[in-house]
């Protein structure tokens, strides 16, 4: 919690091939040594943080041969941007069709970046919440998924918003594309329950 961490344990003797990740997570595993790839986690159920995003899901990564120096972890996530405008609002979910865009990534860590791919248990949406289930307070939040691309984009993207036990969905017409280590926002809660009917939006404004 701290700006300082300290780990101890044993590496093997003649180790040249060091993966450093962030945040910890328990469940983590090394599943090819020789290509420095883990198992690790984007979490499905996000905690809601007022202009910031769950640190639990802020994955980063780096495949290293020496701790002597310094090392820079790459993330390896995508950020989307809500603004809570409106009082009441519970939780808000994102989702998409053809993608996963949380839970279990296999994780090919390089020294400049990484690729996903799916492991475990996967799911097409992911929740921002607070641990009691009480109303967020108004202000940007941020959601971490899974990164997409042109070439294998969201497809049926959605963002789906609980408002004082009320639940609107705005969807996207276009295919979404939101690449690692990027923010795309994707709109704001009075555009959902601004009295007016709820409709389809082509794009999100991406920034």
């Amino acid at each position: 919690a701290g700006a300082t961490t300290s780990s101890s344990g044993s590496v093997s003797s003649g180790a040249t091939n060091l993966i450093v990740f962030y945040p910890y997570q328990a469940t983590a595993t090394v599943s090819d040594s020789e290509t420095a790839t883990i198992q690790v986690q984007i979490p499905a159920v996000q905690k809601a943080v007022k202009n910031g995003f769950d640190p639990a899901a802020g994955l980063a990564a780096v495949q290293a041969s020496s701790l002597s120096g310094a090392i820079t972890l790459k993330n390896q996530f995508a950020l989307l941007k809500v603004n809570v405008d409106q009082d009441d609002v519970t939780s808000i979910t994102v989702s998409a069709t053809n993608r996963k865009v949380a839970g279990g990534i296999s994780l090919k860590v390089s020294s400049n970046g990484g690729s996903n791919g799916l492991s475990g248990t996967t799911s097409n949406s992911t929740t921002i919440k607070n641990d009691d289930d009480s109303a967020l307070e108004q202000g940007i939040y941020y959601i971490a998924v899974r990164p997409s691309s042109s070439t294998s984009p969201y497809q049926g993207f959605k963002m789906e918003v609980v408002k004082g036990g009320v639940t609107k969905t705005r969807t996207a017409t276009n295919n979404l594309v939101v690449a690692r280590n990027h923010v795309l926002s994707i709109g704001k809660v009075s555009t959902l329950f601004g009295g007016g009917p709820v409709t389809p939006v082509g794009r999100y404004e991406e920034y």
